[in-house]
């Protein structure tokens, strides 16, 4: 089941700082399973219309929130991938 950001908001306690550190449109490297890192874009899904996740385990999906992003390049690529696995880019160093 997923759940988006906006069913979770209200009840987040105070104290924890909501991780959604990217918004939509944010340049982003993303971590591959075979340890590469890739240059994508937070997007949003076009199916879900959502650009963060929760997901609760239930699907495919292991567990916890996840940014939608799309890979840049002729062939358009996207994917829901761990926060965990999202870092910004350094749009400075290159």
């Amino acid at each position: 089941m997923k759940r988006d950001a906006s069913d979770v908001k209200n009840s987040v306690d105070e104290n924890e700082e909501l991780f959604s550190n990217f918004v939509n449109g944010s340049m982003v490297k993303v971590q591959t399973r075979y340890g590469q890192w890739w240059p994508a874009m937070v997007d949003y899904d076009p199916d879900t219309e959502e650009f963060l996740m929760e997901e609760t385990g239930e699907s495919t999906y292991a567990a916890g929130w996840y940014y939608h992003v799309s890979y840049g390049g002729i062939k358009v690529a996207r994917n829901w991938v761990k926060c965990e696995n999202v870092e910004g880019l350094d749009l400075h160093r290159y």
